[in-house]
């Protein structure tokens, strides 16, 4: 057995928020801005959080695959 520790859950959380309008070279972006923030929490009680732009893609595929995160040893993963 590994000394590894488990990841006991993993939360996808969609979040948007309030940015200014940039103008840049490639034009002006919205300004609202859309992400996904994964939270892992493993066995020793520590979190990790990282975000990915929000694609409604993205969000389906997280979300598939928590079943198979969720009980992995970290080191395994």
């Amino acid at each position: 057995m590994s000394d590894s520790p488990v990841i006991k859950t993993m939360r996808v959380v969609p979040v948007a928020g309030y940015d200014s309008m940039l103008l840049n070279i490639g034009g002006a972006h919205n300004c609202y801005f859309t992400r996904i923030l994964v939270i892992l929490t493993d066995s020793a009680g520590r979190t990790g959080v990282g975000e990915s732009p929000c694609h409604a893609s993205t969000l389906a595929l997280l979300e598939r695959f928590r079943p198979q995160i969720e009980g992995s040893e970290l080191l395994r993963l």
